[in-house]
């Protein structure tokens, strides 16, 4: 455990759980090292580079929100991504420049548009979601179909769980 957490711990400092059990210690920091080299700017920065593409790190979150679930509001997604509606207008407005996004008026809402994906976000998404594919299957590769099994399903428990737990309850309380 020692080596496993002065292998998380930079300039001296302490690794980041106050987690008492060993166990759930492990699964914390192991948690924190995939988080920390799969969704920082740094590895955006690396993916994109891969893949040959120049869109920042919003922006890439915003066309795969698109392209998942659009069309969309642009309330929408600065919700889904947990952002300030704000900057998705702004980031919204550049990759529709870019020829990435297209703005069309909401039926239902005048005052409202939804954005989609054009022909070209849509290359560009799967451009980068082939990138972040190669990299993942890389990782496992040398991992047998049932230990990947075992991780899914155990992964989806405690994505649901963690989900559960954190959920707003009513009255604005979280758990």
């Amino acid at each position: 455990m020692d080596i496993l957490l002065s292998k998380l711990t930079k300039r001296g400092r302490p690794a980041l759980t106050t987690n008492q059990d060993p166990t759930l210690q492990r699964i914390e920091l192991a948690l924190l090292r995939i988080m920390r080299s799969t969704t920082t700017r740094r590895a955006h920065r690396r993916w994109t580079r891969e893949a040959g593409l120049d869109i920042a790190h919003v922006q890439s979150r915003i066309l795969n929100e698109v392209c998942a679930h659009g069309p969309l509001r642009s309330a929408d997604v600065a919700r889904a991504l947990d952002v300030e509606p704000p900057l998705v207008s702004r980031e919204v407005k550049r990759l529709e420049e870019h020829g990435l996004i297209s703005r069309a008026a909401d039926g239902d809402d005048r005052r409202a548009h939804l954005v989609q994906a054009t022909a070209a976000g849509r290359r560009t998404h799967a451009k980068y979601r082939a990138t972040l594919d190669k990299n993942i299957d890389a990782a496992v590769r040398k991992w047998t179909r049932r230990d990947l099994e075992q991780l899914a399903v155990l992964l989806e428990r405690f994505a649901t769980d963690v989900t559960m737990s954190t959920a707003e309850q009513p009255g604005g309380k979280t758990c």
